[in-house]
């Protein structure tokens, strides 16, 4: 049947090597209806389906968190009713007892199920609060700044201290290099410099990733993508790389640069960072890294109009896919600017002007 389908193909997943993809667990780990009840579980195969799919969020992936969210029902749900089944997680994911879990991911699951729909929702929507104010960018800095705050009045060396870090990192990261979410997610880090995200020979921090890692492979005939990070970000990677990512890893392995709360890929990076937007940002919804892509260009196309260039090099697309995604923008312009002409002509001012 369906379900035992979509189940099988969950319990795959997990048993499929990080390097290919999977969650990376060994056969035995995996053979539990238990993973249901793990937000990061469900967040990767959420991602790992979208991937798949080349970005869309389809019915698959809608399919997938309807039998989710079933499973995990408060008062009928098959794994509600279980409990014992904690008992067959490793303990590092037992985070809580098992209702607590069961309610935590079947949220997961309900919001996941509506991030489905991203392709027929405007982008705007979710950051039109930002777009209305004068520097629209503001509001992320200072959404640093209070997970700076955060960091500082955790434990020193303590796990609650490397995520706000790590989170900071995020925000940084986006804001400068607004690069898709797969791209960030699976962003390779290693100690010996061969990593996608390195120190180069000046002792800053450089991303290089292979036209194949791209959406967009022809854009550069095939070139790597390769871009110089500024000093206000090196320094906020120094302290994550030294101390913070290790505190994340803890005795674990990992080639991947941002990794979750349990030292896993980040695959929860989407979900956090809308819960990050909207707790720290006053009048906010909350909205996802794609959103972050739309706000970067958006308030750089308002403050430099026309500016498609740069907009294109800055999101990594090519200048006519960011022409036409922002035409409502130049037009905008054309009008704005055909409207300051009219209000030169001496007799429109005198009688319209006012």
């Amino acid at each position: 049947c369906l379900a035992w389908s979509r189940i099988s193909s969950f319990v795959g997943y997990l048993r499929l090597p990080e390097a290919s993809g999977g969650f990376g667990l060994s056969d035995q780990q995996s053979q539990t209806l238990a993973w249901f009840a793990i937000p990061d579980a469900l967040i990767g195969y959420f991602n790992f389906m979208t991937q798949r799919a080349e970005g869309l969020r389809h019915g698959g992936q809608a399919g997938f968190c309807t039998l989710t969210i079933s499973l995990l029902h408060p008062d009928h749900g098959y794994l509600t009713q279980c409990p014992e089944f904690l008992e067959k997680l490793p303990a590092e994911y037992k985070t809580g007892s098992w209702s607590e879990m069961c309610e935590a991911a079947r949220l997961t699951a309900i919001e996941l199920k509506t991030d489905c729909h991203d392709k027929s929702r405007d982008p705007s929507g979710p950051i039109a609060p930002l777009l209305a104010l004068e520097n629209p960018l503001s509001p992320i800095f200072d959404a640093m700044k209070k997970l700076r705050a955060k960091g500082d009045f955790s434990p020193k060396n303590s796990k609650s201290e490397a995520i706000a870090r790590r989170d900071e990192l995020l925000l940084g990261t986006l804001v400068f290099n607004p690069l898709r979410a797969n791209n960030i997610i699976t962003l390779k880090y290693k100690e010996d410099g061969s990593g996608e995200i390195f120190k180069d020979a000046t002792g800053g921090w450089t991303i290089k990733l292979n036209a194949g890692r791209l959406k967009n492979r022809k854009r550069q005939a095939g070139k790597p993508y390769i871009v110089k990070l500024p000093e206000w970000l090196n320094r906020i990677i120094n302290d994550y790389v030294n101390l913070h990512r290790k505190t994340l890893l803890g005795a674990k392995q990992s080639d991947y640069f941002f990794l979750s709360n349990t030292g896993k890929r980040f695959d929860s990076m989407g979900v956090q960072f809308n819960n990050i937007t909207r707790s720290l940002i006053p009048g906010c919804s909350g909205f996802g890294p794609h959103a972050m892509r739309h706000l970067v260009a958006t308030n750089w196309l308002n403050k430099n109009p026309n500016d498609f260039l740069t907009v294109a090099e800055l999101l990594n697309d090519t200048i006519e896919v960011v022409m036409q995604n922002y035409a409502h923008l130049k037009k905008d312009t054309a009008f704005n600017r055909y409207n300051n002409y009219l209000h030169s002509i001496d007799t429109f001012e005198k009688f319209y002007g006012g």
